[in-house]
């Protein structure tokens, strides 16, 4: 008989592992579906139009958000690597901050008091298979991690699932 209760108890135990982790998993992509549409809302609208101008023609950027989490569950910082005046025509960082900040979005980042999450974003065109703005992109890509000292040293980070935004050229 106590060998059974010991099984129950290991295979209750495995359960509840893997039920966690799944609602762990669930409440990242929650998170990351606010700030892919967060960033979507000013880049498939305004930007998309600035993005398609032969200025950024076969053109990618990348940047990360850390998104941080004080003990109430409230953000109290949102800080973005690359923020280059180029970039936020595109994306507009403030939009993002804002929409992020709202308060209908908050409650998605209360389960992570005393954290930043951090996630790294990819634009680019459907339709552009190359690069030409290398040396560009290489320093966009050697400063994707923000400074995080302007947060502190007590929080822990979570690194987030990257996100991908891509222009779809638009059908006439």
């Amino acid at each position: 008989m106590t060998y059974t209760i010991k099984a129950l108890n290991i295979i209750l135990l495995i359960f509840i592992s893997i039920y966690g982790n799944v609602v762990f998993a669930q409440k990242e992509k929650v998170i990351n579906i606010q700030i892919e549409r967060s960033i979507a809302s000013y880049f498939n609208t305004e930007g998309s139009e600035i993005f398609e101008n032969a200025t950024y023609k076969n053109r990618a950027f990348t940047f990360s958000i850390a998104i941080s989490v004080n003990q109430n569950g409230v953000i109290d910082t949102i800080l973005f690597s690359n923020k280059t005046p180029m970039l936020d025509s595109i994306v507009s960082f403030k939009r993002i901050t804002e929409m992020l900040k709202s308060k209908k979005i908050m409650a998605v980042f209360s389960n992570h008091k005393n954290t930043v999450l951090l996630s790294t974003i990819l634009l680019r065109k459907s339709w552009e298979y190359r690069i030409e703005n290398v040396e560009e992109f290489d320093s966009y890509f050697n400063k994707l991690i923000p400074n995080l000292d302007a947060i502190g040293r007590l929080k822990k980070i979570k690194v987030l699932p990257a996100i991908t935004m891509i222009q779809v050229r638009k059908q006439y």
